[in-house]
């Protein structure tokens, strides 16, 4: 891509290389995407790309991601980038003109207080609507209970049962997952008669875990962090399931990874340690792949609810 000389930013026709900070070129960004239309963040990263194939960049590099495009246009940022910047505003300038809009300058002065948008959607600013809320905590416990069942009728030795516990913690708070893992235990309970209620304290904790790891601690930022979060839930899981196994169940559950508690017994001096090692395989397995489902559910769902984005950049 051809690089601007470094000390140039340009919105419109007006030169901003003189601005004092950054919060000043992100209120004439949000001015001109007004211009535009107010196009949604996806929609600029695609205006975007359009102008820069023209320029003669690669299709497959052109597309800057929607979460860059999303911090472009948030206050408090200590550094912008020129280009980006630079094609954002080419970009809306060439949507403000497709819409019957005339040629947009924008103008020196910094908007009022009272002329702004609020700034986009953060952790702290806007966060998910009662009704949004009350939509995703439904579904969560609907996709675990689905998870019981589906389980149940294949006869798989994991558990998916916290899919949707994972998925609230992550988005809503460690808390909102607690609601959701004890709601579904109890429910299964009542609906079945299954004894899997006894393992509600299990399902709060990992709630908690995942809640705490990835909004506090920022641990679904990246794969690895994510893979170590994942196996924290999967340790501490099993740590508080295995004497509840031993105490309630007498060391083997109603689930088909009693099996392979019966095969470890064998050869190994107790019976507590061979449902802590059968739990445990079993465990990181179920954990790996439910953390890994609900990361990708709550990555999907940001595409309809921007502000998701913030519980998976903490």
């Amino acid at each position: 891509m051809p690089v601007r000389p470094a000390g140039t930013v340009t919105l419109g026709s007006v030169d901003v290389s003189d601005v004092r900070t950054s919060d000043e070129v992100v209120l004439r960004l949000q001015a001109l995407r007004r211009s535009a239309g107010e196009p949604s963040y996806a929609e600029i990263a695609r205006l975007v790309a359009r102008v820069r194939t023209a320029r003669g960049v690669a299709p497959e590099v052109a597309m800057p991601a929607r979460t860059t495009v999303y911090d472009a246009f948030r206050l408090g940022r200590r550094r912008l980038d020129r280009d980006l910047v630079a094609d954002m505003t080419e970009a809306l300038e060439l949507e403000a003109a497709r819409l019957g809009a005339r040629a947009v300058a924008v103008s020196e002065q910094v908007p009022d207080e009272s002329e702004q948008l609020p700034e986009p959607a953060s952790a702290e600013h806007q966060g998910p609507t009662r009704r949004q809320r009350s939509a995703l905590l439904v579904v969560c416990l609907l996709v675990n209970l689905a998870g019981m069942a589906f389980i149940d009728a294949l006869r798989i030795p994991v558990w998916l049962d916290m899919i949707g516990t994972a998925v609230a913690a992550i988005a809503l708070g460690p808390w909102w997952g607690v609601l959701v893992g004890v709601s579904s235990s109890g429910l299964d309970g009542l609906l079945t008669g299954a004894a899997g209620f006894w393992f509600t304290p299990v399902t709060a904790l990992g709630a908690l875990i995942w809640g705490y790891g990835a909004r506090t601690f920022g641990m679904a930022r990246t794969t690895g962090r994510f893979l170590l979060l994942n196996l924290a839930v999967a340790s501490a899981s099993t740590a508080l399931a295995a004497p509840i196994t031993w105490l309630v169940f007498s060391g083997y559950t109603p689930h088909d990874s009693s099996a392979l508690t019966a095969s470890l017994v064998e050869h190994l001096p107790w019976l507590l340690l061979a449902a802590f090692v059968s739990n445990l395989v079993f465990s990181v397995l179920d954990k790996m792949m439910t953390g890994f489902i609900s990361l990708a559910v709550v990555d999907a769902l940001t595409q309809r609810w921007p502000w998701l984005a913030a519980a998976l950049r903490r």
